[in-house]
């Protein structure tokens, strides 16, 4: 690719990269600018300053100042829309603009600088959680900078691997590979051979591809739900509790998985479950798996920090149906790129169902368990005297019995 085309992709990529960074930090950012009118004063003054910038320090200061104002701004979107006028959006589309041009400038002097520079995936990185959440506080290419700041090679069997690139080649290679002689071999790290999304040569013996970075698409998450709605064992001994219970669980892996037989330690995310706060006349099985699908939703966008594409597995066929119908998921959709929701059966889904009967009575509510403990405790201490009771009683039947028959000997 030549040089404006790598460029303009990636101006393209940073703009991008800016607007999900805003929806990432809506209603996080204070408003401590009293006015729009200050605010857009300030920014024009920042336009001027990004224009007249030409060393790396003073460019670094600018930009800062620049995204810490269009954060300001996007709150004051959020919160007071009507305060805003056109040419405040165009001060601030300029801004922002000319701020990533800038960046996009600072991006390509890393590439020309790094030996490999010109085959960084932008995009890729921009993509990851925790880059995302970068964008607006930290200068673009001292992200990239610290992505690639790990220079370790790969650990097999307590030793040392270190693998090879060719300069345009799709996949990394052992130094002495047979298919790469008389070719020219940059090192590559762990971090890069997973940005450069490079497969193993037949160099590579397969204990070393087990312990390679795992290709995972860090541009999809996968989500399972499960749920259920079971007679609550607590109710016999408080019968102030709902007679049934929901319970929602489920499970967050990175990439696009097809099936569960896929969720591995390398991609599993998080893991959840929890009780549903449907009331016992609107409780069933569909509501409750409606609610889990939206708890992990609000947990994958706002506490995981994607807003990627997203696939949801749940074995509850109404489900699907149900969301289709009424759109309750829409407001959640907003948050990423794409939701797509797929029906799994209840077989394909079993480790989301293992999470929820493992981990539910943990996020009951703690006084509630002491007092169904004691309640519990309650119940054992008279069934147990019933059972005395019961026991002494037969005893004196047949005593009764025995001196019948005695007498009747007799």
């Amino acid at each position: 690719m030549d040089t404006n085309k790598q460029f303009k992709s990636d101006y393209q990529i940073i703009m991008k990269a800016y607007q999900a960074g805003v929806s990432l930090a809506k209603g996080q950012k204070k408003l401590c600018v009293k006015d729009v009118p200050s605010l857009v004063k300030s920014a024009k003054q920042y336009i001027v300053a990004l224009s007249a910038q030409t060393d790396r320090t003073g460019y670094r200061n600018a930009v800062r100042a620049a995204k810490a104002q269009v954060l300001i701004f996007a709150e004051w979107v959020a919160r007071n829309p009507a305060k805003i006028k056109e040419e405040d959006y165009e001060t601030m589309n300029t801004l922002l603009t000319l701020t990533g041009e800038y960046e996009a400038s600072y991006i390509q002097k890393l590439r020309e600088k790094e030996t490999l520079g010109y085959r960084i995936n932008l995009k890729k990185i921009l993509e990851k959680p925790d880059c995302l959440k970068k964008v607006l506080g930290k200068e673009m290419d001292r992200i990239v900078e610290e992505e690639f700041a790990d220079s370790r090679a790969l650990t097999i069997s307590k030793r040392q691997q270190q693998f090879f690139v060719t300069g345009s080649g799709e996949k990394y290679h052992r130094q002495d590979c047979p298919y790469c002689k008389a070719r020219e071999l940059y090192l590559v790290t762990e971090k890069m051979i997973e940005n450069f999304g490079c497969l193993p040569c037949r160099c590579v013996t397969e204990e070393e591809k087990e312990h390679a970075s795992a290709h995972i698409d860090l541009s999809a998450v996968t989500i399972f739900v499960d749920e259920s709605v079971r007679k609550n064992p607590f109710h016999p001994y408080d019968e102030s509790l709902p007679e049934y219970e929901g319970i929602y669980s489920f499970v967050v892996c990175q990439g696009k998985l097809k099936s569960e037989n896929e969720i591995q330690e390398g991609n599993l995310i998080k893991k959840c479950a929890s009780f549903a706060d449907e009331c016992e006349e609107a409780l069933n099985a569909t509501n409750v798996a409606i609610e889990g699908i939206c708890k992990a939703l609000m947990w994958t966008a706002f506490r995981y920090g994607f807003c990627g594409e997203v696939f949801v597995f749940v074995d509850n066929l109404g489900t699907i149906g149900k969301l289709k119908k009424t759109g309750e998921l829409q407001p959640l959709e907003e948050l990423f790129e794409k939701v797509s929701l797929r029906h799994v059966p209840r077989t394909g889904n079993k480790y989301a169902d293992m999470v929820g009967r493992k981990e539910a009575i943990f996020h009951a509510n703690p006084k509630m368990i002491e007092r169904l403990l004691k309640a519990k405790e309650t119940a054992d201490a008279i069934k147990e005297a019933e059972s005395k009771e019961t026991v002494t009683r037969l005893q004196e039947i047949i005593k009764c019995k025995q001196i019948s028959l005695i007498a009747m000997q007799g």
